[in-house]
């Protein structure tokens, strides 16, 4: 049995997945910000690259802590201008 979802259901599943894509983004942006502790400090004499390795671990875990503790409050503002916008758009649309 297949389940069609209604209008109610589909704008559910549209925010859902503006929420979804908000975090994902907030997480990038967060990655992208922590990623310069991830260099090796000049006239670090470890060659083999295993301290960069676990840097760059470590990172990728502190902003994964921070996304799922809430993050900064990117991806929140990022749902209310997009609800925002496509709350404007439908007044707009004829229907």
């Amino acid at each position: 049995m297949r389940i069609v979802a209604g209008p109610a259901n589909q704008a559910d599943i549209q925010e859902k997945r503006v929420e979804s894509a908000a975090r994902q983004f907030e997480g990038m942006l967060i990655n992208q910000m922590l990623a310069p502790m991830a260099k090796a400090p000049e006239g670090e004499g470890n060659t083999d690259g295993s301290a960069s390795q676990v840097r760059e671990t470590a990172v990728q875990a502190l902003s994964s802590a921070v996304s799922q503790a809430g993050g900064i409050g990117m991806a929140r503002m990022l749902v209310r201008q997009l609800q925002g916008k496509h709350q404007s758009v439908a007044k707009e649309t004829p229907h």
